[in-house]
């Protein structure tokens, strides 16, 4: 009852997040046994596609090109014309014009020490996300390898052992060398187990979305 309940409410909750009414059932198992992500390449990946630190390098690059564009403004922009006059004698000429304005005042002194404050902002969020996202690598590759670890050592110590201990377990009951409540007893402790066994598979499944989620590489569909 305790598992339809969950199974229930796991459903309700996926409904939501994806936002349809029909109740769509995972398929699948849990069979990771190498990690999504080469783990000499996360890091790399990681710096190179995640998509936060992406936006900062951008507004970086946007403050820089707005600086380069007010610094051009400063400097003024001359400008050619075509003068026609007549001499006193009666004489007409042509000549050219070049007007250069000079902006004594106005130098967009206020809104460069702005743009300038935003880009040195910017450059240390790009650092403080740098080392997040290396943080997080770590964490990740930690939690995959502590998982990967206790899979192994379930697999090779504990699953066998348990499947063979179920068999002589019922033997022992139909043969009368134990009795019932001892033989609930000892298989509650073997089903524990397992249970065990299913939540490390799980943790491990967790761990290889983690690693896809930090690397910022989306898997294959």
């Amino acid at each position: 009852l305790d598992g339809e309940r969950d199974l229930a409410q796991a459903l309700l909750e996926l409904k939501r997040l994806i936002g349809l009414e029909e109740t769509l059932l995972p398929t699948g198992d849990l069979g990771v046994t190498v990690p999504p992500v080469k783990p000499k390449e996360i890091l790399d990946r990681a710096l190179a596609n995640r998509t936060d630190l992406l936006a900062k390098r951008h507004e970086l690059e946007r403050a820089e090109a707005e600086i380069s564009l007010r610094k051009r403004e400063v400097f003024p922009n001359p400008t050619l014309g075509v003068l026609f006059d007549r001499e006193f004698t009666g004489e007409r000429f042509v000549g050219g014009r070049l007007s250069i304005p000079l902006p004594i005042f106005n130098r967009n002194q206020g809104e460069q020490e702005s743009l300038e404050a935003r880009r040195i902002q910017a450059r240390a969020e790009i650092v403080a996300l740098e080392k997040e996202i290396r943080k997080e690598v770590d964490q990740a590759l930690s939690q995959w390898e502590t998982a990967h670890k206790s899979i192994d050592f379930f697999q090779r110590e504990v699953i066998g052992q348990t499947e063979e201990n179920f068999r002589l377990l019922e033997a022992a009951y139909r043969e009368r060398r134990i009795d019932l409540p001892r033989l609930l007893i000892m298989e509650n402790d073997l089903i524990a187990a397992n249970q065990s066994y299913l939540e490390i598979r799980h943790s491990l499944q967790e761990a290889a979305i983690r690693l896809e989620e930090v690397s910022g590489v989306l898997p294959k569909p």
